[in-house]
């Protein structure tokens, strides 16, 4: 199929996309971590999501995705760790009517045991993270994780395939406009590279079978599987016009309020129907940049009040569109 076509709307819909993470990406010692960041994401969504549904006169659905993977085996025995210690956080979710997804990182032990490195060059070791996180879903939450989001803004071509063959239908990680690079942060380890995402579409799609990176034309096999991108753009002003050609950010609710309404306004600009998928990360950041995230939030329920606005899931805006 196509990009989804362009047909006059009324309402927005936005997505919020939540990473559940360790409060560290790369913890110097041996054992267990903390996770107080996702418990502190969780109370201030719940009271944040009943503002929202009072601003909009609609129910409100998230969008959590939740780590399984190797480096979580490391820490704390368990690739499934996470998701049985918040078992009735993630059933609270889920009668919210919220996405329950999963989210896995690539992280590996090097060295002495206590330091790691993104290891986005080893095909076997990415399909090793894919298939233990997948796994950790079926065993804990009985069905597969149908929305995924991969970690740090790695995918690549056999990633993707196993991904879809594990089950996938929704990967909701990719940043349009983002160039190749080593890795996401400078000064952390890393193998291989993150993909050339500057020629991808900035709307839902399904992709080419063999490159997860174009559209499938009308007509022409498509793998059954949608990407539905993140919100990026430019942290310029939207009527300066170099925003078009400058260096394009995710959305993420840890950003100052005037750059993340930027980076929205010129997400908006590049799409026939707009949307919007903004996301943040429930691990030590919120601790960090918790006034930018309150205050975000509360530029979210000032959009509301400026236009029609449903805050919905991936599945729920496709659906919504008449594409699922």
């Amino acid at each position: 199929m196509s990009p989804a076509p362009a047909h006059p709307t009324d309402i927005l819909p936005v997505l919020l996309q939540i990473d559940c993470e360790p409060d560290l990406r790369t913890p110097d010692r041996g054992g267990p971590v903390d996770w107080h960041g996702v418990r502190a994401m969780a109370a201030l969504l719940d009271d944040w999501r009943r503002q929202a549904e009072r601003a909009t006169g609609a129910p409100v659905a998230l969008a959590w995705f939740w780590r399984a993977d190797p480096q979580l085996g490391e820490l704390h025995g368990d690739p499934a760790w996470a998701l049985r210690r918040f078992a009735g956080t993630i059933e609270q979710q889920r009668r919210a009517g919220d996405c329950v997804g999963l989210h896995v990182h690539c992280w590996r032990r090097v060295g002495d045991g206590t330091g790691w490195i993104n290891e986005h060059g080893d095909a076997a070791w990415v399909a090793r993270c894919l298939e233990e996180g997948y796994a950790a879903f079926r065993a804990c939450l009985g069905g597969t994780a149908e929305d995924f989001r991969m970690g740090d803004g790695f995918m690549d071509q056999a990633a993707f395939d196993r991904l879809v063959a594990l089950g996938m239908r929704r990967e909701q990680s990719l940043e349009p406009g983002r160039p190749a690079m080593p890795g996401l942060r400078a000064g952390e380890r890393s193998h291989g590279s993150l993909p050339d995402r500057r020629a991808m579409p900035v709307e839902p799609y399904r992709p080419l079978p063999r490159n997860y990176l174009r559209a499938s034309p009308a007509g022409e096999a498509a793998v059954p599987a949608w990407v539905v991108p993140c919100t990026t753009g430019a942290m310029l002003p939207p009527s300066d016009p170099a925003a078009a050609e400058a260096t394009q950010h995710q959305a993420n609710l840890a950003y100052q309020p005037g750059a993340l309404r930027r980076i929205l306004l010129n997400g908006l600009a590049k799409q026939r129907r707009p949307y919007l998928s903004v996301a943040v990360r429930a691990d030590s950041a919120l601790a960090e940049a918790r006034g930018e995230v309150e205050a975000n939030l509360r530029l979210l329920l000032r959009l509301a009040a400026e236009r029609p606005v449903r805050f919905v899931t991936a599945a729920g805006l496709l659906s919504a569109w008449g594409l699922a």
